[in-house]
């Protein structure tokens, strides 16, 4: 079975590597802090669009549920 992610059901962070496998390779986030998002690769941070974020190269996503009550 295949889970199909947009980037609007994403209201946290994503984790995504680059590599041939997860012993090699490169890890970097994606986070969203006051409706904007930003990548953090190392110790580099910048603001990033909604549009340039690859979510089917996520390695994990991560959610964060509001109660509506």
């Amino acid at each position: 079975n295949q889970i199909i992610v947009s980037i609007q059901d994403i209201n946290f962070a994503i984790v995504i590597h680059w590599g041939k496998n997860i012993s090699a390779g490169h890890y970097i986030s994606i986070v969203k802090r006051k409706n904007k998002w930003y990548i953090c690769d190392d110790d580099d941070v910048k603001e990033i669009s909604e549009d340039k974020i690859l979510v089917d190269s996520a390695y994990l996503l991560f959610y964060r549920f509001e109660d509506d009550i």
